[in-house]
């Protein structure tokens, strides 16, 4: 009996070992001009859309717009001529969090008793406008106590939980503090700080500074000298942009190289490494390093793929050819004709 139908026979005309060794290894044709159009206008939608989901996420995650700002000078680096992962330095883009109350922000005091630590150090690092209402840079700096206005001094909860020997400080009538509440100043002990590289006393005093007494975050550099909080004083939470988490280091150098910060980092260009006006060597080495693996990485990988492609056709070729010599299809033979039939049903056929 005849199989009425032909797709076994076209089946079997068919190599299964050559074809799935050749599978997707046929020799692409030249694209048309419409063609190539359309996949660049295709790639371009995708990359859009990947960068639109990337800053979505990262909104959704900070609550602050843009998500990340530049670090223009040095005031939190931990050396004057190195960079690290993992600190804050000169060019680097830091992810912004946002702040609406005092108690999202951990000081470096709070963060000493509870072993947090943010950009090796104790604390959380704000990123702040100064509270003298200036349209300057933000700020980024650690913040150090928070303070509270009480009318003629200020108090600070936090150093309740310290020993007295970790503080100490004078009370609006002149008499030592025994309890952090009512006070004029106060000297936090054992303060980090990279500019002097070892422990050191900040004195929080702010008839010095002749600031007014307000309710907010006393900051400072982990990379700036001296023995007092920064000289705006206390900054208030409406003041703060966000918090910083996380870090992308270098890549902010190609901003500061074409658009020089107000005060920071680079108005003299790519590769600047002086402490007061560049970035450190290792950061700029850092970033050239990744654009030219940016930009030649894909083609590495398109010639790479290209490469692994022609190795595996050349490896499996032989193979299919084995299989092809060993397994030849066989012929099924023909079903006898009508004439045939008759030939072998009539006489002398061996019929009763």
């Amino acid at each position: 009996m005849r199989w009425p139908l032909p797709w076994p026979k076209a089946w079997r005309a068919k190599e299964p070992a050559e074809a799935e060794a050749f599978e997707g290894d046929e020799e692409e044709k030249p694209v048309t001009f419409r063609q190539a159009t359309l996949l660049f206008a295709r790639d371009l939608l995708v990359a859009f859309l990947a960068v639109l989901i990337v800053m979505g996420a990262l909104f959704a995650y900070t609550q602050v717009w843009p998500p990340m700002v530049v670090v223009e000078s040095s005031s939190m680096q931990h050396t004057t001529d190195t960079s690290f992962v993992g600190v804050i330095d000169t060019g680097d883009l830091v992810l912004v969090q946002s702040v609406r109350r005092p108690s999202d922000v951990v000081t470096f005091v709070e963060g000493r008793l509870a072993e947090h630590e943010t950009y090796s150090n104790y604390g959380d690092v704000i990123v702040f406008k100064r509270p003298s209402g200036s349209a300057e840079t933000p700020i980024i700096h650690r913040a150090i106590v928070y303070v509270v206005e009480n009318g003629t001094g200020f108090n600070v909860p936090s150093l309740a939980a310290l020993s007295n020997g970790e503080w100490s400080g004078v009370r609006t009538s002149g008499e030592a503090a025994t309890t952090p509440y009512g006070l004029r100043s106060v000297t936090i002990r054992g303060v980090r700080n990279w500019a002097s590289g070892s422990a050191m006393e900040i004195d929080l005093n702010y008839t010095t500074n002749g600031v007014a007494v307000r309710t907010g975050f006393l900051t400072k550099g982990d990379h700036v000298g001296g023995s007092t909080f920064d000289s705006w004083g206390p900054v208030p939470v409406a003041n703060i942009v966000g918090k910083a988490r996380g870090e992308l280091p270098w890549f902010g150098l190609l901003k500061l190289t074409f658009f020089p910060g107000e005060s920071g980092c680079c108005p003299n260009g790519w590769g600047d490494t002086n402490p007061a006006t560049g970035a450190p060597k290792n950061s700029w080495d850092s970033l050239l390093v990744s654009l030219i693996a940016i930009i030649v990485g894909p083609f590495a990988a398109d010639y790479g793929w290209a490469y692994w492609k022609k190795r595996r056709k050349a490896r499996l070729a032989p193979r299919a050819e084995e299989e092809a010599a060993g397994n030849p299809d066989e012929e099924l033979p023909e079903p006898p004709t009508d004439e045939g039939r008759k030939e072998s049903s009539g006489p002398g056929a061996g019929g009763l």
